[in-house]
């Protein structure tokens, strides 16, 4: 599965999927699932680091500046505030909650 298109558009990130799916997530909600180790932690050696809470918000957090293709198989995204090292792989923008899930 590969996205035929991506907009964002209204606070949203939308998908139009090759198969004809079509899926939103808010902005919000898809920078508080980057995938990256800093955000979501990591194991190293059967010990798990855990990442640090966010204490300040900030509007720009939830603000895509650029959106770049990583191989055949997921996008990187620079948010507004500078976080940039999160690879959204098709297949985990796939395990993510539906939003907005529409058939073709």
């Amino acid at each position: 599965m590969k996205p035929k298109q991506i907009k964002i558009n209204g606070g949203k990130i939308h998908f139009e999927w090759s198969e004809g799916i079509k899926r939103s997530f808010d902005l919000k909600y898809f920078r508080e699932e980057c995938p990256c180790a800093n955000c979501k932690g990591e194991t190293i050696l059967y010990t798990t680091f855990k990442p640090q809470k966010i204490t300040i918000e900030k509007p720009e957090m939830y603000k895509i500046a650029a959106i770049a293709p990583v191989g055949d198989y997921a996008i990187q995204i620079r948010w507004k505030d500078g976080h940039d090292t999160g690879i959204y792989s098709w297949t985990y923008i796939d395990t993510l909650e539906d939003q907005n899930t529409e058939q073709k």
